[in-house]
């Protein structure tokens, strides 16, 4: 009855279970603790990494703003709603301004669209409407979700001189 046969067929069913066993907790273990490291929680260093690449990309954008309503600024436009009385400001954004800004949005930036578009911004037709859909752009890669408003009515507010009378 116990014979080596017997034995041996103990032996290599044994060794077949522990290989499936070890094999299938293996497989377990990576296809369910990559899911499960999402819910675990970020240390105080991964929170002030994110935290400050967060605040870092934003300031990127701010000053990409800056940029852009200087550009707009410094325009001569022509069109319905533009008041002929525009003032036009003599502080258009440099070159190196424009380049320095497109090299950080570089390091914080995923999102193609918004690089490839970014020269295009600065060309001599650029419009407010233009600029709403960027904004549009920079709201959801901040994860801020759509653009409140439409681009079509982001207001652009020209600045004009004001005809002031003197009264006596």
């Amino acid at each position: 009855m116990l014979t080596i046969e017997f034995w041996t067929r103990i032996i290599i069913d044994v060794i077949l279970l522990g290989v499936l066993g070890v094999g299938l907790e293996s497989w377990l273990n990576y296809r369910f603790e990559k899911k499960l490291k999402k819910y675990e929680p970020l240390t105080a260093e991964e929170i002030l990494k994110k935290e400050n690449f967060l605040n870092s990309k934003r300031d990127v954008f701010f000053e990409l703003i800056g940029l852009l309503s200087r550009s707009l600024a410094s325009k001569s436009w022509t069109g319905e709603n533009i008041p002929q009385n525009r003032i036009e400001e003599d502080n258009k954004p440099t070159e190196s301004e424009i380049n320095a800004c497109y090299a950080k949005l570089n390091l914080y930036v995923e999102n193609k669209e918004i690089l490839e578009s970014y020269s295009s911004l600065f060309v001599s037709d650029t419009s407010p409407f233009d600029i709403g859909n960027y904004i549009k752009l920079l709201r959801k890669d901040l994860g801020y979700g759509d653009f409140t408003m439409t681009p079509e009515k982001y207001p652009y507010i020209f600045s004009s001189r004001r005809e002031t009378s003197k009264k006596v």
